[in-house]
């Protein structure tokens, strides 16, 4: 990460396609230096809104080591240690939630990069998880693409162990958990493999209430790892409409 954030002052990349590439390039190293394999199906998108689970900030790391996209994420991360100043020269759109008009910049910022023809990947949960659930997926930054007319591509990101056990415990970032020691007992591992998963095709929806519920029930079905409460999608479905506001 140190030599990430040299590089990064030395090369400086400027156009958001740059800055997708330089950051894939830097988050596939990371994730090597990590001991984390990359296990890939489906083909990534070459532009469109990408619709994800959240875990961790392993899944950033993950994500972008497969497409040269620009992320979205809240704006409490740009404090953090060697990451956010990693994130921030990646091109990340920062959102300040709890703002009311927060939602609206970020959707300009991303309909922005999407006309660009950049990938952009949302994780619409809004937090992250144990990795034992979905949770309802909140729609406002659907809107940008909708009203740009973008393909909306969902995918899914899981965790095992070599042997093939669940790994999210060990890999979810939840809670009470703080960044440098929940990393070094990551990098400590050296047995994770990242599983991610890209829909066959884009899901169809006019506005962004529909398209939340419909990503986030093609990302469930995505997600095949063990311990995936998939009860969560019937139980939670009634309460999407007041997440998608």
């Amino acid at each position: 990460m140190c030599a990430a954030w040299v590089h990064g002052c030395i090369v400086r990349p400027r156009t958001l396609a740059e800055r997708g590439a330089w950051r894939g390039m830097w988050a596939g190293y990371i994730l090597r230096s990590l001991g984390i394999r990359m296990v890939i199906e489906g083909r990534p998108p070459a532009s469109g809104l990408v619709v994800a689970n959240h875990m961790s900030y392993v899944d950033v790391l993950t994500l972008g080591s497969v497409l040269p996209a620009i992320f979205v994420s809240k704006s409490e991360v740009r404090g953090w240690p060697l990451v956010g100043p990693l994130i921030t020269r990646g091109g990340t759109i920062f959102l300040e939630r709890g703002r009311a008009r927060a939602a609206a910049e970020a959707n300009r910022v991303v309909a922005k990069t999407l006309a660009e023809r950049v990938p952009v990947v949302i994780f619409p949960e809004g937090t992250t998880t144990a990795g034992d659930r979905v949770l309802p997926f909140h729609g406002a930054l659907f809107e940008s693409a909708i009203r740009q007319g973008a393909e909306v591509w969902p995918a899914s990101v899981s965790y095992s162990f070599l042997d093939g056990e669940n790994a999210a415990r060990t890999v979810a970032y939840f809670g009470d958990d703080t960044l440098m020691p929940h990393l070094f007992r990551l990098a400590g591992r050296n047995d994770v493999v990242a599983h991610v998963r890209f829909a066959a095709a884009p899901i169809a929806a006019t506005d962004r209430a529909r398209a939340a519920i419909a990503a986030r029930e093609e990302v469930v079905a995505l997600l095949s790892y063990d311990g995936l409460d998939s009860s969560c999608l019937d139980s939670a479905i009634t309460h999407q409409q007041t997440a998608t506001a």
